[in-house]
């Protein structure tokens, strides 16, 4: 459907597990012809191994249903951590577990180049700090990854990923960072130059003489938000000398933090940080004119039947517009397509022409787990978000190929996503 997924999507890699368990795991070993098992679930270091003659095995059954080994100089554990090899797992066991734990294919299958870069996300192979463009060393947490968490640091990782679960669930992102600073004293550098840019959260640490007299003018600016009026003031009464930023288009995706009118500016950025603090995309563009009231030629908003797919976000009844939206926010950002429709039928008690409820379970929401408790439990046994972050799409679809639930051959939903004019 149309949930803004910018920074809320899944990370290749997760449901990895389905590959290497049946669809509601009730065993998770079978017999080789000789008669010696061969298990393919992920021991406590992480490691999937198999034991036959004194061979270790990756676990992967061949077209004979045998199981294939990895070759004498592969043996799973012993490798080098931070080089890709052929064998599973690597010679440092917090590591392996750490790794594997975020990635299955890890220790199931091959220990390759992605399994490495988590290694360095894990704290190992000697990451300790990246380098900024100065030349400078700055901490690792200071600079975006596209793994989950900041392990150098499990302090700091703490502190952020309490204010913000997406940073430790998904992705430690430019948004992350920006929490790390501003949040929870990161000293991660930027200067005054971080005080010129509005952002979603209060203050601005990284340059506390600034801060205090900005906020001296203005409380509002460290105890809510540091938005675009407090830059005006760093720049205006207490001589940061700003460079203006933000300065594209607030109708459209500029590529750059901000935009140049700081009322709908101000506006969108205290509903989205990510639109001051990263980047002013097409999802900033449809909260300017659906939650800020620009107008920016987009389809307008809450008009036609419920049943019926719209061009604009929501549909003639606020009851049905509010209950579809509180289950998925992208019905009242983006337009009102077939996933709306279905929703709404479903879960919000109208009756359309042609349109069936779904079963419980197909059909993606923001909360975690789904009601039909076997399908539920099938689905988290190998992909845990399901039941700890989120019931998207893909534990709809896993819900569909790996536990037998029947939706009608529909998946999650339609999607419409953040485009713009």
């Amino acid at each position: 459907m149309g949930v803004p997924m910018r920074r809320r999507s899944r990370l290749l890699g997760l449901s990895l597990a389905a590959l290497l368990l049946p669809a509601c795991p009730d065993e998770v070993s079978q017999l080789e012809p000789t008669g010696s098992e061969s298990s393919t679930s992920v021991a406590s270091t992480g490691l999937a191994t198999a034991t036959s003659q004194g061979s270790t095995s990756s676990g992967v059954v061949d077209d004979t249903g045998t199981s294939s080994s990895s070759s004498a100089g592969d043996t799973a554990g012993s490798q080098d951590c931070c080089a890709p090899h052929d064998a599973v797992g690597c010679e440092d066991p917090d590591l392996t577990t750490c790794v594997c734990n975020e990635i299955a294919f890890c220790c199931a299958f091959e220990w390759d180049e992605t399994c490495v870069e988590q290694a360095l996300a894990c704290g190992g192979c000697g990451a300790q700090t990246t380098t900024d463009t100065t030349g400078a060393p700055e901490p690792v947490c200071c600079s975006a990854s596209d793994q989950p968490g900041c392990a150098e640091d499990p302090a700091l990782e703490g502190c952020v990923c309490g204010l913000d679960a997406f940073c430790c669930d998904q992705q430690w992102d430019d948004q992350c960072v920006q929490t790390a600073i501003r949040q929870c004293a990161a000293e991660c550098g930027g200067g005054a130059d971080a005080c010129c840019v509005p952002s979603g959260s209060p203050g601005c640490p990284e340059d506390p003489m600034l801060e205090g007299c900005v906020c001296a003018i203005d409380p509002f600016c460290c105890d809510e938000q540091w938005d675009g009026q407090c830059v005006e003031i760093a720049n205006d009464d207490c001589n940061a000398e700003c460079t203006p930023v933000g300065g594209g288009d607030c109708c459209m995706a500029n590529g750059s933090p901000g935009c140049d009118d700081m009322m709908v500016q101000d506006c969108v950025c205290a509903i989205d940080g990510y639109c001051c603090d990263t980047d002013w995309d097409g999802i900033c563009v449809n909260e300017a004119q659906y939650e800020c009231m620009i107008d920016c030629g987009l389809p307008p908003a809450n008009e036609g039947d419920c049943c019926v797919e719209t061009p604009g976000p929501g549909c003639d009844d606020p009851v049905v517009t509010d209950c579809t939206c509180m289950l998925d926010d992208g019905c009242c950002l983006f337009p009102w397509d077939a996933g709306c429709v279905q929703l709404a039928v479903t879960t919000c008690g109208i009756t359309c022409p042609g349109v069936d409820p779904l079963p419980p379970c197909c059909l993606p929401q923001m909360a975690p787990g789904c009601i039909d408790m076997p399908v539920q439990d099938c689905v988290c046994a190998f992909d845990p978000f399901c039941c700890d972050t989120q019931w998207d799409d893909i534990c709809v679809d896993e819900a569909q190929m790996d536990c037998m639930l029947d939706c009608g051959g529909g998946g999650g939903g339609g999607g419409t996503g953040g485009s713009t004019t």
